[in-house]
């Protein structure tokens, strides 16, 4: 076959390319007949990738926009909408997140484990914003911390949120903090 288009692979290419893409053998000949549909299955995922990096979830609110009625705590929309809530910076929530000891935090993002049974990476971000309320009742009670969380949307589903990526951004904050505490300490001395 690769004769006709005039293309010449050594065997050890050859061996390559069979366990790369398997097929079977051929009836007529010792050539093996490989399935290439996966090197068009692989351009096509590699352009919805593209796609996707380019696409900002968390500008597109509707209202047909999935949501999670019961959240982490059970209680529904309407008992959410009473709550007067206010509008936070990234800056105030992480500014909050480091004042306060990190075993809080790692106490938040094991509870999300927990619940988290499938164990894919996701919950949804009424889960999130109650479980944060419940670890920092006096500092997120009358927040809306659902713009912070939402930018860490699931492409495909935004009422998920990738909770490592939420995780791993925190972290950095409190890694970069560090030596700000550090010169805080020493000081006091």
């Amino acid at each position: 076959m690769l004769d006709s288009y005039e293309v010449s692979l050594s065997k050890s290419e050859k061996q390559q390319i069979q366990s790369s893409f398997p097929g079977r053998e051929s009836q007529e000949s010792s050539d093996a007949v490989i399935n290439i549909a996966r090197i068009y299955d692989q351009k096509y995922n590699i352009m919805l990738t593209k796609m996707y990096k380019k696409v900002d979830v968390t500008a597109f609110e509707g209202i047909d926009e999935p949501e999670d009625v019961n959240g982490y705590i059970g209680q529904t929309k309407y008992y959410r909408s009473i709550k007067k809530e206010t509008s936070i910076t990234e800056q105030e929530f992480l500014d909050i997140i480091k004042q306060q000891p990190r075993i809080v935090f790692d106490q938040v993002m094991s509870t999300i484990n927990e619940i988290d049974k499938d164990h894919n990476g996701y919950v949804t971000k009424t889960e999130i914003e109650d479980i944060l309320k419940l670890k920092y009742p006096e500092f997120f009670e009358t927040r809306d911390l659902i713009p912070i969380i939402k930018r860490f949307s699931s492409i495909q589903n935004k009422i998920l949120i990738d909770y490592k990526g939420f995780r791993d951004w925190v972290r950095l904050e409190f890694k970069n903090a560090m030596p700000e505490r550090a010169k805080s300490v020493s000081g006091k001395r």
